[in-house]
């Protein structure tokens, strides 16, 4: 590295063959009689980037190198590990690429868990496809929905959680379960292919989940054969490793290249007090995979207000509780009410009570406090009971609005499923599509939200959770565009800053600008809020709209955004629409078939008129518009 040259050589280029400085020149301007300088003559301007905007340009030109060699990296491993499967290259490899890394930090410094981090990310980037120049940057998959009122009228999805959480439990049983009307996403694949390893017996179907039943007697008794891979999602590790707590021996999991860099301390801080612990298997690193080893023994009671404040995952408390009938006196889980976490934890758990319920297992729920009786759950006989999913149904249900802020009429979407009343963050949903303008009807069939065109810009919106600042946000830009006015979106200060980042990427495609404002935010002084103290994001027309390259989103949730914003403004390229289909599998086949789509969540609806499934059971061939 030539670091201090190459600063020398851009001193030397600043001051070499360009003149003097602009004080010493002897070619001053002259000055008319009144005293201003003449038009002619005007004064010198020194018009020369100053040394941090070189700098920055040098950063950038390394940027570019950087990426290009990430490029023929990731092209010389995919030839090197052709021979991998999904769980990537064998562990001596990565070991001694590692190893180049490790050596490296010694001698240059750096935060050695920064820098395996990075290492993680590096080995699970793909970067084979070639990229054309800039002008001819791809625009992704294009969203053009046909904006006529919506008369959509559907079968919800259900809630992938609960599916997750009765695949647990199925595992359990020792009666068989078929439970329809199943959204059959990735997550609840991975899961379920992992509790076979581990011995249980379940499948999927065309949304449906099924068990055979073989209960515990079979249950972590295939484990101990291999590695348990839990997917590319970390819940799944946080229902699977305490299933283990009750066994004496060890369990090794592995998962998904961005499993590596999660950080399983403070798991590992709570698993010694239930005979317990974790093992990495890559030193320096609390990521995937690791080991799981147990004595069998297990306490009956634990307090986790400390655990939760310094980080632990709320879905490890969900795993508790699931687990908690194996126990051989049940657990009481007891925690701060107080924290900033326990709203969450509390919606999580009403699911898990609500379900060990139904499997016969007697859970008792306060707030701050949960206590489950051991036993053998039993699988309910009904055979659809899954509450609908809030976000992925709120998000659904935000179509009439998103078409309404263009000047349209909305219409309406219906969704029949049960919605989740005793889910805060469900209720909180709710809430915050009737503050964007929908009339917003529960009953025991279903919900429907209907909005139409003319209806009045909200000045703010106010979603519940983190989880839902994506659905303001798209709501907000369909009133920020529609009328050209400022719309805030009201979160605390923390929840703002995380969302700041993937708010103003979206919001750039849209010709909007995103700012955080906080407790002594200019925009509250200026009289266009009433709300004293208020912190969020602010969206204001910019005038400025990058259309040409399509968006990476960050998560299914603000895919679904851009999805809802594209009925303002069609055209928008969603450049990973695989994003919203491995959660939502289904949801592009509904967008499409807007204002009223046959395809559903679980394949095709039921006709209402003759011809619209060909009698053979194959779907109509239908043009989509785009």
């Amino acid at each position: 590295m030539h670091d201090h040259d190459d600063r020398s050589s851009l001193k030397d280029q600043r001051f070499s063959s360009r003149g003097q400085r602009p004080g010493h020149r002897d070619d001053a301007p002259s000055f008319g009689d009144d005293g201003s300088p003449r038009e002619d003559d005007k004064p010198y301007k020194d018009d020369r980037p100053s040394y941090k905007e070189e700098l920055i340009e040098d950063i950038k030109t390394l940027d570019r190198h950087i990426l290009k060699l990430l490029g023929r990296r990731s092209r010389l491993a995919a030839k090197a590990f052709k021979t991998r499967v999904r769980r990537g290259p064998d562990t001596a490899q990565e070991m001694d690429l590692w190893r180049v890394w490790e050596d490296d930090t010694t001698t240059h410094g750096g935060d050695p868990k920064l820098i395996r981090r990075l290492f993680d990310m590096v080995q699970s980037l793909d970067m084979r496809k070639a990229q054309g120049p800039a002008d001819e940057a791809p625009t992704g998959f294009l969203l053009t929905p046909r904006r006529e009122p919506l008369a959509v009228d559907i079968p919800g999805p259900t809630s992938p959680l609960a599916a997750r959480i009765w695949a647990v439990l199925a595992a359990q049983a020792e009666a068989p379960l078929h439970l329809a009307r199943v959204l059959v996403n990735d997550p609840l694949v991975g899961l379920v292919k992992a509790l076979n390893q581990m011995g249980a017996t379940l499948s999927w179907e065309e949304g449906a989940l099924v068990s055979r039943g073989a209960g515990r007697a079979r249950l972590l008794a295939d484990a101990a054969d291999g590695p348990v891979y839990v997917g590319d999602d970390l819940t799944n590790f946080h229902l699977l490793a305490p299933l283990a707590l009750t066994r004496h021996g060890q369990i090794r999991f592995t998962g998904g290249p961005d499993l590596k860099g999660a950080d399983l301390r403070p798991l590992d801080k709570v698993l010694p007090r239930l005979g317990a612990r974790l093992s990495p298997v890559v030193p320096k690193s609390w990521g995937l995979p690791v080991r799981v080893e147990t004595s069998g023994v297990a306490a009956d009671g634990l307090d986790l207000s400390s655990d939760l404040a310094a980080g632990l995952a709320p879905a490890a408390v969900l795993g508790l509780a699931l687990a908690a009938p194996t126990f051989e006196r049940g657990l009481t889980l007891t925690w701060d009410a107080d924290l900033p976490v326990a709203a969450e934890l509390h919606d999580l758990l009403i699911q898990a009570a609500e379900s060990l319920a139904l499997f016969g297992i007697p859970a008792e729920l306060a707030p701050g406090r949960l206590a489950v009786t051991p036993g053998v759950p039993v699988p309910p006989a009904a055979s659809e009971l899954l509450p609908l999913a809030p976000i992925f149904s709120a998000s659904l249900l935000a179509l009439p609005a998103a078409l309404a802020a263009s000047g349209r009429e909305g219409g309406s979407v219906r969704l029949t499923g049960r919605w989740p009343r005793s889910n805060a963050g469900a209720e909180a949903l709710l809430d915050l599509l009737r503050q964007a303008g929908l009339d917003v009807t529960v009953d025991a069939e279903g919900v429907r939200a209907a909005c139409a065109a003319g209806a009045a810009c909200p000045a703010a919106l106010r979603p519940g959770l983190a989880a839902h600042v994506p659905l303001a946000c798209a709501l907000a830009a369909g009133w920020a565009m529609a009328d050209g006015r400022k719309v805030r979106v009201l979160c605390p200060p923390d929840v703002a800053a995380a969302a700041a980042g993937p708010a103003t990427e979206f919001c750039a495609r849209l010709g909007l600008a995103v700012d955080v404002f906080g407790a002594d935010a200019e925009a509250d002084a200026s009289g266009e809020t009433d709300d004293a103290g208020a912190s969020g994001l602010v969206l204001t027309p910019s005038g400025v709209q990058r259309r040409r390259t399509a968006w990476l989103a960050p998560s299914a949730a603000w895919g679904l955004a851009l999805s809802l914003a594209a009925l303002a403004r069609p055209g928008l390229g969603l450049g990973n629409p695989a994003v919203v289909s491995a959660e939502l599998p289904g949801y592009w086949s509904v967008y499409n078939g807007l204002p009223a789509p046959v395809a559903t969540f679980y394949k095709y609806a039921t006709p209402k008129e003759s011809g619209d499934v060909p009698t053979d059971g194959q779907p109509a061939r239908r043009r989509i518009k785009l």
